[in-house]
């Protein structure tokens, strides 16, 4: 169930692993219901015809439909839940039947839909069980048994077991290709870009005495990297708000060099008011790291995370541009917390 909770908030991988599992449970639990001697057999319900769908195609078709309706369900209510019903009502004022509002809304939804068939398109090729037990035992061979069979059998055949492997990558690379493509002004355009991946140990080490701190983290063009932050106090600003500041710049492929605190300085630039929580972030600052000078600049000024709802907390993390003597030199984020009250911790 967690997983599909998961999924349902927008995660996009999750790692599992079986615990205290019969190895190709779900697919023995549906043989064992139809197969001779098995639980429909004890039970009187002896009709050859079921056993021969479940133990066909019919039957792996099935199992795999089956294991893909939970995601198909969660990406098609989660998009039907943001839609709400306004396209529908407006429609039916118009005379609108509910077949024609289907097709007014069934667009709008089908970025939903491609992402549900992706997901079960992904979930039913990577699956071996289904491969090893009923698909094997009905003769309908899949790809994934074909490739363990290539090399699980004496002598291997290994150039079959690539081919077939090859296969299953370029299977896989459709769906992750359509993930990729996002509608765009009644078309579509593919977008590729970087990630940040944001690892923060913890908010418990935070002094009685700090207010939040600022951070910040910027990949430079010349291939270097700045990491700089200050815990401020509370009811001080400015420069000398810090009760601790840290900086480290990383030279293109080599050691990084540390600055202590007395050479750190964060100076406000910019403010923007949050409309929610009407906090007051300096959303562009001025970074002192020894004898150089940078300044952030915001992408967009409105990049606060509301979390209040859920982790008690609502602080600004956005992407921002790094300056230096006037033009742009790197990219990356910047992070600002007790603007909106101390972070929990």
């Amino acid at each position: 169930m967690w997983i599909l909770r998961a999924f349902g908030a927008g995660a996009r991988i999750v790692c599992t692993y079986r615990y205290r599992q019969p190895l190709f449970g779900n697919e023995q639990y549906h043989k064992g219901l139809v197969e001779t001697d098995g639980v429909m057999y004890r039970l009187g319900l002896n009709w050859p015809w079921v056993t021969h769908a479940i133990m066909g195609p019919f039957g792996v078709l099935l199992l795999l439909g089956l294991r893909c309706v939970p995601f198909s369900y969660l990406a098609i209510t989660a998009a039907l839940a943001g839609l709400g019903q306004e396209f529908e009502d407006a429609a039916r004022v118009h005379g609108a039947s509910r077949m024609q509002a289907m097709r007014l809304v069934v667009p709008i939804l089908a970025p939903a839909i491609a992402s549900a068939l992706a997901i079960g398109f992904a979930e039913s090729i990577s699956d071996f069980g289904v491969a090893a037990t009923l698909a094997y035992n009905s003769n309908f061979s899949l790809a994934t048994y074909q490739l363990y069979a290539a090399i699980g059998n004496f002598p291997p055949s290994f150039p079959l077991a690539a081919g077939m492997a090859w296969l299953l990558v370029a299977a896989v690379a459709i769906p992750l290709a359509l993930q990729a493509r996002v509608s765009v002004d009644a078309g579509d355009a593919m977008r590729i870009g970087r990630g940040w991946l944001d690892h923060e140990w913890s908010s418990t080490l935070l002094p009685p005495a700090a207010a939040g701190w600022d951070w910040a983290g910027f990949n430079l063009d010349d291939g270097s990297a700045l990491t700089a932050f200050r815990i401020r106090s509370k009811g001080r600003d400015g420069p000398d708000g810090a009760r601790f500041a840290y900086a480290s710049l990383r030279a293109p492929g080599g050691a990084a060099h540390t600055f202590p605190a007395s050479e750190v300085a964060f100076e406000p630039l910019q403010s923007w008011t949050s409309p929610r929580t009407r906090a007051v972030y300096p959303v562009a600052q001025r970074i002192r790291v020894g004898s150089r000078q940078f300044e952030t600049r915001p992408l967009m000024p409105d990049q606060e995370l509301d979390a209040r709802a859920s982790s008690a907390i609502a602080y600004w993390e956005g992407a921002s541009e790094l300056l230096e003597d006037g033009r742009v030199v790197g990219r990356g984020y910047l992070e600002l917390t007790g603007y909106a009250g101390r972070p929990p911790g």
